[in-house]
């Protein structure tokens, strides 16, 4: 349908439904035998490539029809482009010893990183294209070095790091860099570390420092792609690793900024990160941590606002309300910061406020 003459009349065009129907191709394909998934790949891959779908509709689709750009090429029409969301879903379900039928893996993924940083891709595109991106790099890794230590690094240095860049361009390429960092991180994979470093030396670039904070403290979240169900490659104990040397960086980090862009940009990262750890990982350094969690309820941002207060609420229900402790020695300033978020204005969210008021119910001395 996304490929007939008018595309958008037509209902498989939507994309709500692409997203269903992605789910339940994910589901179905990583069911499969490797040798089942290898035989739906030999028609997959050409579909997607050259538009050669006669195999993988068994002749639906007519030869002009196929004339038409191919779904990844840059240039094909939106709705083309986006039904890669739904050569996604089955690489994401692959299981790992099944190749994908390419000739230079390395170049097909650097062609995926290109297509999904284009300046046409959408949001729906650039997550499919990162996708399988983050799944192909964790599960073939051994044999993509020179992608993660030469065409990756690469990539930074001419497209995300230049100031001068477009900053759309360089938005996009941190999303990309996040999900390769990511297929890195849940291996354990030392090199990981380089990249939240260079994710770190963003914090003080006023174009995208906020992008790149809150890349930092996404990399704590559970992604479904790199899921032990989906057959990715993963270690335990991952997010705690890196937590243990991602909190202390961001926490000096602060101490150490000078200017208050970059101070505002550590805060970020801690206010996103605080989202996905286990609140028992960082409860010890409330002392520590809570005169940042303060200053984090005055950033712009709804959301860091909301997951500043959630941890709040874990701490106070925790405390007695005769208990000393950080949170009481700063009771009068979170209580007024707390009625201040917990008002509906333009820079408010359903959750905000619920968090707000449920804490303002239980903080000692309320």
């Amino acid at each position: 349908a996304a490929r007939s003459p008018q595309p958008s009349l037509a209902l498989a065009t939507d994309l709500r439904l692409l997203e269903v129907a992605s789910g339940v191709i994910l589901r179905i394909v990583r069911c499969n035998t490797s040798p089942r998934q290898s035989q739906l790949l030999a028609s997959l891959v050409p579909a997607f490539q050259t538009s050669s779908f006669g195999s993988l509709t068994n002749g639906q689709i007519s030869e002009t029809e196929s004339a038409m750009p191919a779904p990844l090429q840059v240039d094909a029409p939106e709705t083309s482009r986006n039904l890669v969301t739904l050569f996604a879903a089955p690489i994401i379900g692959l299981r790992k010893d099944v190749q994908l039928p390419v000739d230079d893996l390395p170049k097909f993924l650097h062609h995926i990183l290109d297509w999904g940083t284009a300046e046409n891709a959408t949001p729906l595109q650039s997550t499919a294209a990162f996708q399988i991106l983050s799944t192909v790099l964790n599960k073939q890794l051994e044999s993509l070095s020179a992608f993660v230590e030469t065409l990756l690094p690469t990539f930074w240095s001419t497209e995300v790091a230049p100031a001068d860049s477009d900053i759309n361009k360089r938005k996009r390429g941190i999303e990309a860099w996040t999900w390769a960092a990511k297929a890195l991180l849940v291996r354990n994979d030392k090199r990981a570390e380089s990249f939240v470093e260079n994710l770190f030396g963003l914090l003080g670039d006023n174009s995208v420092n906020w992008d790149a904070a809150k890349a930092i403290g996404r990399l704590a979240k559970d992604e479904e792609t790199l899921s032990k169900p989906n057959y990715a490659v993963t270690k335990l104990f991952h997010v705690q690793k890196y937590a243990a040397k991602v909190l202390p960086s961001i926490l000096t980090g602060y101490k150490d900024a000078s200017d208050p862009i970059r101070k505002s940009a550590h805060l970020a990262a801690l206010t996103t990160l605080v989202k996905y750890l286990p609140q028992s990982m960082y409860m010890h350094q409330m002392t520590t941590l809570l005169p940042l969690f303060i200053l984090g309820l005055d950033l712009p941002e709804v959301e860091m606002r909301a997951n500043v207060i959630e941890a709040l609420v874990t701490l106070a229900s925790e405390t007695e309300a005769s208990e000393a402790g950080p949170l009481a020695e700063h009771v009068s300033t979170v209580i007024n910061a707390l009625i201040k978020n917990a008002l509906p204005d333009e820079m408010s969210s359903t959750r905000l406020r619920v968090a707000a008021l449920k804490c303002l119910g239980i903080v000692p001395q309320a």
